[in-house]
């Protein structure tokens, strides 16, 4: 999702409506953002809830702890150095262990995955 250039977030509870194919949006309020981002992308640990959000100018990203009451967003003292010109950020997990992936600009055309199939013994 891309980040507003403000330094604020608006914050919205989604939940499940109450007929199919129907949702409850509700605004819950605004958190305050440390910079400006390119790139806002969440991700689960366990049961918390983090918003990672690039920041270009410092080629680097910052951690916001999401929570459901007022506080709404907490920075984490971490900052991901993940370089400049990213615009794809992608979390995966192997196993029980979380990653993330940062692509640059300049390969996000280019950029393919080849799936070596076995082949059958003669």
């Amino acid at each position: 999702m891309p980040a507003s250039p403000h330094s604020s977030a608006t914050i919205f509870s989604v939940q499940p409506g109450t007929t199919s194919n129907s949702a409850d949006v509700k605004q819950l309020g605004t958190a305050n953002l440390a910079g400006k981002y390119s790139l806002v992308e969440a991700l689960m640990v366990g049961e918390n809830s983090y918003l990672i959000a690039y920041n270009p100018p410092v080629a680097a990203a910052d951690a916001y702890q999401v929570w459901t009451t007022a506080q709404f967003l907490s920075l984490s003292k971490a900052k991901l150095r993940i370089g400049k010109a990213k615009d794809t950020l992608n979390f995966f997990a192997l196993g029980n262990l979380s990653y993330l992936m940062s692509i640059p600009r300049r390969m996000k055309s280019s950029l393919s995955i080849e799936l070596n199939q076995p082949t059958p013994e003669s």
